[in-house]
């Protein structure tokens, strides 16, 4: 089970189903969080240094965000989580 917490009053619990998926869960939250900071400071005057990296060790979802695999043995991962890809 993944616990993801946004801030203080916000926590959710999500369910995924193998570990590809709960690594491609906690990629699409961090990537969201990165834009999220990366608008603020932009907003306040500061310049970001682009590509912003988000290093994923594990194999699978590297494939999975890449378009490398597609097929069966992913259809149970939620629209959620095509941010990445």
């Amino acid at each position: 089970m993944l616990h993801t917490h946004h801030s203080a009053e916000y926590n959710a619990e999500i369910v995924a189903l193998s570990v590809t998926e709960a690594e491609l869960i906690a990629a699409t939250s961090n990537a969201q969080d990165m834009m999220y900071v990366k608008r603020v400071l932009e907003s306040i005057g500061f310049k970001v240094t682009l590509p912003m990296m988000l290093e994923i060790y594990n194999w699978g979802t590297v494939d999975l965000v890449n378009n490398y695999s597609v097929g069966g043995r992913n259809r149970h991962m939620e629209a959620r989580q095509s941010y990445l890809y």
